[in-house]
């Protein structure tokens, strides 16, 4: 006779992990956009690697930034996603982009 040994599932709703893809992919991004804004503000020199007038780091960063803000969004509204982190990939960038749209609108 064999014992079973089951997993516990992860919980699932608000203090659970991401269950959609979406919800993880979101994360993943978010999780690499804070480790590249700390590479930003720690590593002298990174932020300025560039090809001819293009900032690749700064292109990267914000292509990682969106990619969790476009990927939150889509599992929070059509994958009923409920995690938190999922809530906090998605709030954080769209704080992010909204300071910035009211820096570029007036001037601050």
């Amino acid at each position: 006779m064999t014992t079973h040994q089951g997993t516990i599932p992860a919980p699932h709703g608000f203090f659970g992990l991401p269950s959609t893809r979406t919800g993880r992919v979101s994360t993943l991004s978010f999780l690499l956009a804070l480790v590249l804004i700390v590479l930003l503000a720690a590593v002298p020199g990174f932020k300025t690697i560039s090809i001819g007038s293009l900032n690749v780091v700064a292109m990267i960063t914000f292509l990682v930034v969106a990619t969790a803000l476009v990927a939150g969004a889509i599992a929070l509204i059509r994958d009923k996603e409920r995690s938190w982190i999922v809530w906090l990939s998605t709030a954080l960038p769209a704080l992010l982009v909204g300071f910035e749209l009211i820096e570029v609108l007036f001037g601050g």
